[in-house]
């Protein structure tokens, strides 16, 4: 036996105990290896998979806070939101809260966030990434706790 045969062979049992089944003469949506002298193997294509999603926070009110909010898919339809934001004073501790509505226009409180502290926040929401880009969603941080009402950054997950 050649080296090229082992090498198929040794493909076919490592695909066969996997549970890929050799294919009868054809593809079923893969590459197939294969020749005249070796049994065809289908190998399933590659899905796509998802990873981190950055969107803008941009300043508001006048705060000079910029920077981005990062979603990273979790396990269990878990998905990490982080915001890092530059120009927040160094002792301020800001509420964070991703709401329906986008930035300008924002509806009700739908996750509330870890407050950002020194520019950095970091929470796992019960959302996958996808549900919260297919809302009408914003993250929104607030100047204060005491002024919930003031926005100092927001960032649309569109």
């Amino acid at each position: 036996m050649s080296r090229i045969s082992l090498v198929i062979a040794g493909a076919i049992a490592v695909a066969a105990s996997a549970g890929v089944a050799p294919a009868a003469g054809g593809s079923t949506g893969g590459e197939t290896i294969g020749g005249s002298n070796s049994k065809e193997l289908s190998l399933p294509q590659a899905t796509a998979v998802k990873k981190n999603v950055v969107y803008a926070m941009n300043a508001v009110s006048g705060s000079g806070q910029n920077g981005t909010v990062t979603l990273t898919p979790g396990k269990s339809g878990t998905t990490s939101v982080v915001i890092k934001l530059t120009g927040e004073n160094a002792s301020a501790v800001e509420p964070a809260t991703i709401q329906t509505g986008l930035c300008g226009k924002p509806g009700p409180v739908k996750y509330s966030l870890t407050d950002v502290v020194k520019g950095f926040s970091n929470t796992i929401v019960s959302a996958t990434t996808s549900a919260l880009e297919a809302g009408t969603l914003s993250v929104h941080v607030n100047k204060s706790t005491a002024q919930r009402n003031v926005y100092v950054s927001c960032g649309n997950l569109k």
